[in-house]
């Protein structure tokens, strides 16, 4: 059971997280003047801005005659309110509309303790219309019933892929054991060079994770209210596919006698060599992705002892070269791993 779990236990959590998030988290409470209180009256300051935990934007009010703090942030928080917000000077008139439970209670060195209650709905006295109920339960419901949903789906999905991947894994390593190799010389110099299609598509998983993120920061798509991180991180995912597609034709990988060399590029087009020494390699794997089924493409993962902080395995690839079970089976030959 303790083999088990340390093998597992971090898919099936992923997993479980997955399921509990989506049923806890859907349908959130609409709200409207019927379940909200009303606030009018004057700024006895300029608006107030900051991050909460350097995760969520906020800019905030202090009202007089009351002692609490009122802020837009989350589905009623965008540069665009945060713009108008920002244009609001010390006795300007507002009114808006805060949902009655509060999201924090703060308990400052000086003065009295205060509660934080967020804003659905406001109007300036001076800029008209800031955000209403629509806008901020439309957002409300797109996080709570399809982006997290889509998140608890993807949880899962890596839950189960790590669960199959490991298990074929270990398929794999009892299919290159069993392989026999033609005619192949033990100190023959084989020169590979990877499939393009493979390539590009390995070494771009997060960034199409990057451009989507993008695009769910900047929805609903309004030219005139672009959310700047979401454009900085969907340009990132852009410029790494690019950067995949030029540095495709630089990448070489040879198999001789002393070892494995693997050139690379790095994400600055800056040339490497890594060696692997057969004498450090304690295991090899390959994987075949769906897209080069009916070829004999795949990819080549070696385990030369080194480890991440968590302690997972770091492989060395050689990605999406053909013969690829035949050289698997070489390099397990020379390295004195298979009979």
């Amino acid at each position: 059971m303790k083999n088990f779990l340390n093998e597992y236990g971090e898919s099936i959590f992923l997993i479980i997280l997955g399921i509990v998030v989506f049923t806890y988290i859907r349908n959130p409470e609409s709200y409207s003047k019927e379940n909200t209180n009303f606030i009018k009256g004057v700024l006895v300051e300029n608006p107030k801005e900051g991050v909460h935990d350097e995760s969520q934007d906020y800019i905030g009010l202090w009202i007089k005659g009351h002692p609490d703090f009122y802020e837009f942030t989350g589905c009623s928080y965008s540069d665009r309110i945060e713009s108008t917000v920002k244009k609001l000077k010390k006795g300007d008139r507002i009114s808006f509309y805060a949902r009655k439970k509060s999201s924090s209670t703060t308990f400052p060195w000086k003065g009295k303790k205060y509660k934080t209650y967020k804003i659905c709905d406001a109007t300036s006295h001076e800029y008209g219309k800031i955000i209403s109920f629509r806008q901020f339960n439309q957002c409300n419901d797109y996080k709570s019933n399809i982006f997290i949903p889509i998140l608890c789906g993807i949880m899962v999905l890596i839950g189960v892929f790590k669960i199959i991947r490991k298990l074929k894994d270990r398929e794999n390593i009892k299919e290159v054991e069993s392989l026999t190799i033609s005619a192949t010389k033990n100190d023959a110099t084989i020169k590979l060079r990877p499939d393009r299609l493979t390539f590009i598509l390995r070494n771009s998983y997060y960034s199409f994770f990057l451009i989507g993120l993008g695009l769910f920061f900047n929805y609903p798509f309004d030219l005139n209210n672009l959310s700047v991180f979401g454009l900085i991180i969907f340009t990132v995912g852009v410029y790494f596919i690019l950067q995949s597609t030029m540095i495709h034709d630089k990448i070489y990988y040879i198999v001789d006698s002393s070892g494995i060399r693997i050139k690379k590029i790095s994400f600055l087009f800056q040339s490497e060599m890594k060696i692997v020494r057969y004498d450090s390699i304690k295991g090899v794997i390959y994987r075949q992705a769906f897209y080069e089924s009916g070829k004999n493409i795949g990819t080549i993962l070696i385990d030369n002892g080194e480890e991440s902080d968590e302690g997972d395995t770091i492989y060395s690839k050689i990605i999406g070269v053909e013969n690829y079970k035949e050289i698997a089976k070489v390099i397990l030959r020379r390295a004195e791993l298979s009979k």
